[in-house]
């Protein structure tokens, strides 16, 4: 039976259709599922803004327009822009925030007057998945040319650790000039190596004076401020409904990974390691049989991963909400590309177990958002200043460095109560993870492999995180459990010409790839001139793959299977890098005179160390100097003869 109006409701209708006409007609399309009651009212004057907790609301844009655009990978690049966005509305302006996704540069760019892009680099220096059209459409010989009345600023996003440190935004940013644009703030560079919410804080203060000027707009902000909550959606409840793990089957993707979207059933998990190594690593299959899912050896897997089911559990309890409950959600903001925060209908249960990003630590935006629902008067002020640039120490002592979890912080300041439907709508989403495929699809047409470490990580006050994918992963049940996950390409490729030497270097889960080669090659025959470097602490604990590794080596497929064990012997330990220094002269010589190609897979301090050594290499062997080795090793880089794919 469908739900029916009540008196407050009809009254609320009736108002709302006074005010907002063309409201009522989106609520009562033809796809509308019957409107149901709210969680909660508007938050109340005691949960709202103080002038002691600094809160400001944002007036009617009706200023200057202002186009701000985001290409994020993992959600912070739009968290900044929609930040951005409620920031310019408070001060006067007109601002308009879309995703690079769609955006026609052809078209709207040259029309554009100021332009603020807020970019992430994903991998070796790559666009994100949502602004690979975006980047090829700047960059190509079609772009056209800018007026220089456009004025722009960029704020990348990247990680230092990385050789390819913030690419993007440092490409775009020199793009955007070379077409014609005047650049009215020098790039922003976000390190998340470091503090990323302090560099965009410290970027954004140096920025607003010059827009007020540019535009001719008075700056009346004095002091900062944090900014009302102001909701862009409703929750409407569906009692007839039933609650289920569907929603997560109609996750969103970027369109660049709409078309390898799939379920994927789970085929077997085992578990690599001993019981007494020190971390965990599982070989997960999945069965890919008539999925129509194809990939390329040692492709990328992006994997949605699910949220622990006791933490959603003590978080409904906290926000006072019943997990079966099911809704949908209709927009009371128009003007707005803003995406759903979730599929509906979705039960509350599935919104916070596959949607919400709940365990990683929130930026300082969240931090003000939760303030304005916080009864204590001292929890109001204290959430307040860690949003803002004034309370940065405190922001950066109990939130990056003692890393605490959404709901941690929920613990921590016991006032603080959302309603639902805000919450849902403020907190970060969660992001897909990906692992480079373990496996060839010449070997398994079927199946795809993954190579999984456990992540458990042990923080303050004997508080222990868990990976939020990995443990997910680790505990699948054949039989029981399925994946959303989506086929991405990789930077890795094995040559045609099979006379090629290949050297692969890949310690830990970094063998992957390599074991994707490696199947390859066994599926072909050998000899081949292949050659790899693995690394791992213990011969007999974390030898990860050992057997195949040892039977390709055995039938040729390896010419040479080089191991470094960091913790066998206590007085020497060897890493990758220190094996490759050792075979300098092979080494040598299969960059110089055979040509060979060189694959890296792992984290990024072994990268670093893996690219000092080949530079120490090129620069004794061929007795130049280290400048004119980096630029070598560069040459190589940019040949494709030297491909990495690290993480942090």
């Amino acid at each position: 039976m469908w739900y029916s109006f009540t008196l407050m409701d009809a009254l609320e209708a009736l108002l709302v259709a006074v005010g907002v006409v063309l409201l009522v007609a989106y609520w009562f399309d033809s796809r509308s599922t019957p409107v149901g009651k709210r969680l909660r009212a508007q938050p109340s004057s005691r949960a709202g803004p103080t002038a002691s907790a600094a809160v400001a609301r944002a007036p009617k844009p009706t200023g200057p327009p202002i186009t701000i655009l985001f290409g994020s990978q993992a959600g912070t690049g739009e968290s900044f822009a929609r930040g951005f966005g409620k920031e310019a509305a408070r001060r006067g302006f007109a601002p308009h925030v879309r995703d690079v996704e769609g955006y026609n540069v052809l078209q709207e760019l040259p029309q554009e007057r100021l332009l603020i892009l807020f970019i992430s680099t994903h991998g070796e220096g790559d666009p994100p998945d949502s602004a690979v059209e975006f980047d090829e459409c700047l960059m190509g010989d079609d772009a056209p040319k800018l007026p220089a009345e456009l004025t722009f600023a960029v704020f990348g996003l990247g990680n230092r650790q990385y050789e390819h440190f913030n690419a993007m935004g440092k490409k775009i940013d020199g793009r955007l000039e070379e077409l014609g644009a005047t650049r009215l703030l020098p790039l922003g560079l976000g390190d998340d190596n470091g503090c990323i919410e302090e560099d965009n804080e410290n970027w954004r203060l140096a920025l607003w004076p010059l827009v007020h000027k540019h535009l001719g707009v008075p700056d009346v902000e004095s002091t900062p401020t944090v900014p009302v909550f102001e909701p862009g959606y409703r929750i409407v409840w569906a009692p007839d409904l039933k609650s289920g793990s569907l929603s997560f089957r109609n996750r969103r993707t970027s369109l660049s990974t709409q078309s390898t979207h799939r379920l994927l059933s789970v085929d077997s998990v085992r578990t690599l390691t001993s019981p007494d190594a020190e971390a965990s690593v599982v070989h997960v299959v999945f069965d890919i049989t008539d999925l129509s899912l194809s990939y390329r050896t040692a492709d990328n897997l992006g994997v949605h991963p699910r949220n622990d089911h006791a933490v959603v559990a003590r978080l409904c309890k906290r926000l006072g909400v019943k997990g079966d409950d099911v809704f949908t959600l209709k927009r009371i903001k128009f003007g707005t590309d803003k995406k759903l925060p979730v599929p509906t209908p979705c039960s509350v249960a599935d919104a916070l177990l596959w949607h919400m990003d709940l365990m990683n630590p929130p930026g300082k935006s969240f931090i003000g958002f939760l303030s304005q629902y916080a009864t204590d008067e001292g929890e109001k002020i204290r959430l307040a200043n860690m949003s803002l640039p004034g309370g940065k120490d405190d922001y950066h002592e109990h939130l990056v460095v003692d890393k605490k979890t959404i709901p941690e912080l929920l613990d921590m300041f016991q006032s603080v109560q959302p309603p639902f439907e805000h919450f849902l709508e403020e907190c970060p989403s969660l992001q897909p993870r990906m692992f480079t495929i373990a496996s060839s699809p010449r070997a398994t047409p079927n199946q795809i492999h993954l190579t999984v470490a456990v992540e458990r990580t042990e923080k303050a006050r004997g508080r222990v995180h868990h990976g939020v994918c990995s443990t997910f992963l680790s505990e699948l049940q054949p039989g029981r459990h399925c994946v959303s996950a989506f086929v991405r390409q990789s930077s890795f490729f094995l040559p045609e010409d099979r006379s090629i030497p290949v050297v692969m270097i890949g310690p830990g889960t970094g063998i992957a790839p390599f074991r994707a080669f490696i199947q390859e090659g066994m599926s072909r025959g050998g000899p081949l001139d292949w050659h790899l470097f693995f690394g791992c602490r213990y011969a007999d604990r974390d030898f990860l793959y050992k057997d195949e590794l040892e039977e390709a080596e055995r039938v040729g497929v390896l010419k040479g299977l080089y191991v470094a064990v960091s913790r066998q012997d206590p007085n020497r330990k060897v890493y990758v890098q220190d094996l490759i220094l050792e075979k300098k002269e092979m080494i040598w010589d299969l960059v110089d005179k055979r040509q060979a190609l060189f694959f890296l897979c792992g984290s990024t301090g072994m990268g670093k160390g893996v690219r000092d050594a080949l530079r120490a290499i090129i620069q004794e062997c061929s007795s130049c100097s280290e400048d004119d080795a980096t630029a070598y090793l560069k040459k190589l880089s940019d040949a494709g003869r030297f491909v990495s794919e690290l993480w942090g």
